[in-house]
């Protein structure tokens, strides 16, 4: 008897926990903690032009070689561009022309503020003779005809150095001595250059040497007779000849 009511016992109280545990509400989780924004250290890309990325004053950098940047212009300054190919010194024989003895040689130099040119010549008569660079790097007519004109890529009238408007190509008068014929002139010509491209360059054009004085006066080459003497600037003529010379500017 005392067996059975302690059993009764203990199925009542375990049905009343298990009825109370069952309609006791359970109590609501607390929401999951959000993650923190992830912040980069990279600068974000800008969404359009004029958005400001920063408030910080932006750094200027110098130019730097091998970004490839002409430092005057801010331009690209293309390596295989001829126009950016300078010759620093260029070296040519003169051949003689027109059944003259002449021989000589002309060198050009690259500097800042123009190029200078030194020609040497013997054989020639005595007196001045005019010289002039001329279109072409083209000296195979006997005569020199074949060079063309004076080089005048400005378009202006023919003229001598120091004396106003003149070709760019006027380089004036040598002076050849008894008893050999032989003379010097050295002109240095602002505005022109020695690149492979450009239109001032004396580059694949051709120096001439005259039999008689330039005036500097009548147009359009001074007066100064038939050619006597032609030299191609070009860098396949210098490599041709024992003589001959290039050298690039660095």
């Amino acid at each position: 008897m005392t067996t059975r009511l302690h059993t009764a016992l203990a199925v009542c109280v375990c049905v009343t926990g298990c009825v109370s545990a069952y309609n006791t509400p359970r109590a609501t989780p607390p929401p999951p903690r959000a993650k923190p924004p992830v912040t980069s250290t990279a600068p974000s890309a800008p969404s359009g032009a004029g958005h400001a990325q920063t408030n910080e004053p932006k750094q200027e950098r110098g130019p730097n070689p091998a970004d490839g940047k002409d430092p005057a212009g801010g331009k690209d300054a293309d390596p295989k561009d001829p126009a950016n190919r300078k010759i620093q010194r260029l070296e040519v024989a003169i051949q003689g022309k027109s059944q003259s003895p002449l021989v000589g040689k002309v060198e050009l130099t690259d500097l800042p503020n123009g190029v200078k040119v030194v020609v040497v010549v013997d054989r020639i008569e005595p007196g001045l003779h005019g010289v002039h660079i001329h279109e072409f790097a083209d000296c195979s007519a006997k005569d020199a005809t074949s060079a063309g004109q004076h080089f005048n890529p400005d378009d202006k009238p023919h003229g001598l150095p120091g004396e106003g408007k003149k070709h760019l190509g006027d380089l004036g008068n040598i002076v050849a001595k008894a008893p050999d014929g032989s003379g010097r002139l050295e002109v240095v010509v602002p505005g022109a250059n020695l690149s492979e491209g450009g239109p001032k360059s004396f580059l694949n054009h051709s120096l001439v040497v005259h039999a008689d004085y330039d005036d500097g006066k009548k147009q359009p080459g001074g007066n100064s007779g038939k050619r006597i003497g032609c030299a191609e600037l070009t860098i396949a003529a210098a490599k041709a000849q024992p003589e001959g010379r290039v050298v690039w500017r660095q």
